[in-house]
């Protein structure tokens, strides 16, 4: 069943978090660690990212989490993920023109951001903190 106040709960930090995005001058936010994911979507799976932009919330993970996605965060869209993260948020970010890409930059190993860097070579990352 899905809890319509703790839905609630997670559209706000959500709206809160886009507040910062002129402050930080970015079209979006990459989210990869565990608790931060929790805490924005609700998703309490243990392999996933998010996807944050002006207008949509993505949640990208493999197909074990589709039907926990589907209950915990359904304010996320689902991207299936098969084998690795980078094709499939490539597409994504492009897709929706994201420019400027922030990232937890505290939580982004450095052969992650690499591989992204290399991916999305059209995009600038921005590393942001809190």
């Amino acid at each position: 069943m899905v809890n319509f106040e703790l839905i609630a709960v997670y559209k706000e930090r959500v709206k809160k978090l886009r507040s910062r995005f002129n402050k930080d001058k970015i079209d979006a936010v990459l989210i990869v660690k565990e608790e931060n994911r929790r805490y924005l979507s609700g998703f309490t799976g243990s392999d996933g990212i998010l996807l944050i932009t002006g207008e949509n919330n993505f949640i990208l993970t493999d197909s074990r989490y589709h039907i926990q996605v589907k209950k915990e965060a359904p304010d996320f869209k689902l991207i299936d993920v098969t084998s690795d993260f980078q094709s499939p948020l490539s597409e994504t970010v492009k897709r929706e023109k994201i420019r400027r890409l922030g990232f937890e930059s505290y939580h982004l190993s450095f052969q992650r951001f690499h591989g992204l860097k290399q991916l999305l070579d059209t995009t600038e990352l921005i590393p942001v903190t809190s």
